[in-house]
């Protein structure tokens, strides 16, 4: 009879036992270029380029405070992962609030790049409008890929020249946790195309989103200028009395990154005479 044992599925989506995942994993997430947990921080002390490296991770680029009032810190509150996270925040004037990394990836102009990141949106945004959250842009600020969340909780994908992709049916809701990886799966002004994935359970595995939208295979992702060099999570919009919470971003050009928490325990069947596990 097959043998029932718990099994851990990985960011790829294979399944691995308890303990016996080998040294070479080729299961692993992807290498990641620039990255970040905010964990060598300061609780309520403000983020800045030159303190966000060292026990955080890769330091950010730019801290870009659109006015008075935005606001970027780090935060025990706002941590998914380890004891510290970040919260970008609006007061009452409409200015935006984000941490972004530039030339420490480089300007490309081909191929493409993966980001990542845990949000939590303490209020949705207010009714008929939507909030930038992530987004890849030129040097002059032309964008390539655009990603919102409107007033019902929906993550819409936009392209460089601002057309809407689509939206996910599935919804977050306020102060809830969720995942989001984002892709421009080819930087190109003719056959470009971009993706999103939603993780409602924040570390599920890769191959298990709560949904993906992707663009067709033949738009614009590249903007005036021929390359992306700015990498953005935060207040993309300039809103009042908002804020995000963030951990754990990434960027790669080499893959999905995958979520940095175990994934969720799932069981297995496990033949003794299939070979495989």
């Amino acid at each position: 009879m097959p043998l029932e044992l718990p099994g851990l599925i990985g960011p790829d989506g294979q399944v691995y036992l308890p303990g016996s995942r080998p040294a070479s994993d080729a299961g692993k997430p992807a290498s990641v270029t620039r990255q970040n947990t905010f964990e060598g921080g300061t609780d309520t002390g403000a983020v800045t380029a030159a303190n966000s490296g060292g026990l955080s991770g890769d330091p950010f680029d730019n801290v870009g405070l659109g006015g008075a009032g935005a606001t970027v810190t780090y935060l025990a509150a706002s941590a998914y992962h380890g004891t510290l996270g970040c919260r970008c925040a609006t007061t009452g004037t409409a200015v935006t609030a984000q941490i972004d990394y530039r030339n420490s990836i480089g300007g490309l102009s081909s191929g493409a790049v993966y980001g990542r990141a845990y949000l939590r949106l303490p209020a949705l945004p207010g009714a008929g409008t939507d909030v930038r959250v992530g987004r890849v842009s030129s040097p002059t600020d032309g964008f390539a890929s655009d990603i919102r969340v409107n007033d019902s909780g929906q993550v819409a994908l936009y392209t460089g020249p601002g057309v809407l992709i689509g939206a996910t049916t599935a919804t977050v809701a306020a102060n809830q946790w969720f995942r989001l990886e984002q892709a421009i799966l080819n930087l190109d002004d003719a056959v470009g195309q971009l993706e999103i994935k939603l993780f409602l359970i924040p570390d599920g595995p890769l191959m298990y989103p709560t949904e993906t939208v992707t663009s067709a295979a033949n738009i614009d992702t590249l903007p005036a200028g021929g390359t992306v060099n700015r990498f953005r999570w935060g207040i993309g919009t300039a809103t009042a009395n908002f804020a995000i919470d963030i951990d754990d971003l990434g960027w790669s050009t080499a893959g999905y990154l995958g979520p940095t928490g175990v994934p969720p325990e799932v069981p297995m069947l496990v033949s003794q005479y299939s070979g495989r596990w």
